[in-house]
């Protein structure tokens, strides 16, 4: 998922994590848009909404735009599994008041329109390396409130997702190693 979340907050970790920088700087944090979470918890589920939007908006565009036949099935994959989260998220978000981020950022817009302009392999490596980088990000996000979401259900929920993205991670690394010939195997 491509989340523009702060490194910073990430490596810091959940005291230093700011939620104006998970939602998006043209969405401030308000109290009465957590439902009945925390800011923390209802900061992680805003970024993976966030997300799951851009890398299916991502994935739609690798479909077309790809030269590679590993990187649309990659694509494929990531549009049905983001998807399927996303369905999960509305339930969750319905189910504890949260109204959801339901549209890309500023700094999600602008690598869409970055990778826009590319097409076959010059846009699977781009595609491609951006997936590995973000879902790197994403999945420690997801370690930490998997461990530490005040929330039950958010805890579940970044438990449930986890594997996937661990996965998404494994299958981007895989794909570019065919693409840059490396062969690294799984990593």
């Amino acid at each position: 998922m491509i989340r523009q979340i702060s490194m910073f907050a990430a490596v810091l970790g959940l005291a230093l994590f700011n939620v104006s920088s998970v939602r998006g700087e043209d969405q401030p944090a308000r109290a009465s848009d957590n439902g009945n979470l925390n800011s923390h918890d209802a900061g992680f589920l805003n970024a993976i909404s966030r997300g799951d939007v851009a890398e299916i908006k991502l994935a739609k565009l690798a479909k077309d735009r790809a030269g590679s036949d590993s990187v649309k099935s990659y694509a494929q994959h990531i549009i049905k599994d983001h998807q399927n989260a996303q369905d999960d998220l509305k339930t969750l978000a319905k189910d504890k008041g949260l109204s959801l981020a339901t549209d890309v950022d500023d700094k999600q817009q602008a690598e869409y329109d970055r990778l826009a302009k590319l097409n076959g392999a010059d846009f699977d490596k781009a595609y491609i390396k951006e997936m590995i980088s973000d879902h790197e990000h994403d999945v420690d996000l997801t370690k930490d409130f998997s461990n530490h979401a005040k929330d039950a259900d958010v805890k579940a929920f970044a438990s449930k997702i986890l594997p996937k993205l661990q996965d998404h991670l494994r299958m981007a690394k895989d794909v570019n190693d065919r693409l840059t010939g490396t062969g690294g195997g799984n990593r």
